[in-house]
């Protein structure tokens, strides 16, 4: 296997396919990905495999651990009741989080990205009203 280091430690998400999680993602050392990486940028580092030699270097070696990738807990966006001001309609989504305006998007099959403003995707979400 080979690990590619993201320049951001934080970076949880998938980038050309892998996923990544705490800046950190695993392909296989055969993958045509790992010149990719290389030359955006990230750090790849192949893991060298050690061949046992004997049945009984096998029973004693220790197998890596694989640490359980947290999945992301999907919480219910609550949806607000609609507010009026002389007539002029509030969106129920300008009280929302900036996340939250990302998932209701995403799941009206918008394509957003993290660094957009919440005005933004306001804007995106009164358009598809």
């Amino acid at each position: 296997m080979a690990k590619i280091y993201c320049r951001n430690k934080n970076y949880n998400g998938i980038s050309a396919t892998v996923p990544f999680v705490n800046g950190v993602g695993e392909i296989p050392d055969s993958s045509n990905l790992i010149e990719w990486f290389k030359d955006k940028g990230y750090d790849v580092v192949l893991e060298e495999t050690k061949e046992m030699d004997s049945a009984e270097d096998a029973h004693t070696a220790e197998e890596p651990v694989e640490e359980p990738i947290e999945e992301p807990i999907e919480e219910p966006v609550e949806e607000t009741e609609v507010k009026e001001s002389d007539g002029d309609p509030i969106s129920p989504y300008a009280e929302m989080q900036k996340a939250d305006l990302i998932k209701v998007l995403r799941e009206k099959g918008f394509e957003v990205n993290n660094r957009m403003h919440k005005e933004e995707l306001l804007a995106m979400l009164k358009g598809a009203e």
